[in-house]
């Protein structure tokens, strides 16, 4: 099975054949004299394999890192072990090959490190560590530009920051990025309205022309000094209001706009407070 994969205009004895020659060079060099046979490779009638005593690879290591986060007793042990794991993907796995089973195993360790970042994010943001979270923020968007909750998670890091006109800056890049690959505009957005955010002053509003307008700025953002300040009043039923819980910090939600209604294109995101 194996040789008729890896050399398939061969007939059957020949591609046995060009089966043994390579598995005899790898031999020579990963069993070279003084190391027992079977050490590193493994090979019979039905298996070709490494020895997986005998070696480590940084995907059973990311695997690894990411399990002693699961199991960890204490929160900086979780976060410890969350950074090492991070910190060990290093790229697509073997970028440039296409067969199935890499295909399949390279998206579920993108996955795999997407979903860690967000993690990480969270527990550093929970231990106060806002700097590391924001670089950790910064890498989940050059992980994937187009998903949009690694914006909007680094955008609520600026704010918690306190620069919000950071937050704006990024929700601009993803604007612009969502249009120049997908055509599309960005979704829902919540922002958590906490102390340090409140501490800024007036609500600042940022928004988009209808596209259809003849008028001053359409089709693209109006410019910083906003000929319409008070667009958040003139559309009050654009926003939804979730008072603070005990464990969470009140939220402001700007509806997604509805292409379809020309009357409802036109502005789609407060800018921070």
């Amino acid at each position: 099975m194996l040789a008729d994969l890896l050399w398939p205009d061969f007939a059957g004895q020949a591609a046995r054949n060009s089966l043994n020659t390579a598995l005899s060079s790898l031999r020579r060099q990963l069993e070279p004299p003084g190391v027992s046979s079977g050490a590193v490779l493994i090979a019979d009638r039905f298996v070709v394999r490494l020895n997986p005593e005998a070696m480590t690879t940084d995907v059973d290591d990311f695997r690894t890192a990411l399990r002693a986060a699961r199991d960890a007793a204490q929160e900086s042990e979780r976060r410890r072990h969350l950074m090492t794991a991070c910190d060990l993907y290093q790229g697509e796995l073997m970028a440039g090959y296409y067969d199935e089973w890499i295909t399949d195993e390279r998206a579920e360790l993108a996955d795999l490190y997407g979903h860690t970042l967000s993690r990480l994010q969270t527990a550093l943001m929970q231990a106060g560590d806002v700097e590391r979270a924001l670089a950790y923020g910064h890498r989940a968007i050059q992980h994937d530009p187009l998903q949009e909750e690694a914006h909007v998670a680094l955008m609520r890091l600026y704010a918690a920051a306190g620069q919000p006109d950071a937050a704006l800056k990024q929700y601009e890049r993803l604007v612009d990025i969502l249009d120049e690959q997908l055509q599309v505009i960005p979704s829902a957005v919540e922002i958590p309205l906490n102390t340090a955010v409140k501490s800024k002053g007036a609500l600042w509003t940022a928004f988009v022309a209808d596209p259809t307008d003849e008028g001053d700025g359409a089709g693209a953002w109006w410019p910083p000094a906003y000929t319409k300040p008070d667009v958040a009043l003139n559309h009050p039923l654009r926003w939804t209001w979730t008072p603070a819980t005990s464990t969470t910090n009140d939220v402001l939600t700007f509806n997604a706009a509805n292409p379809a209604n020309p009357a409802d294109r036109e502005f789609y995101f407060m800018k921070g407070l």
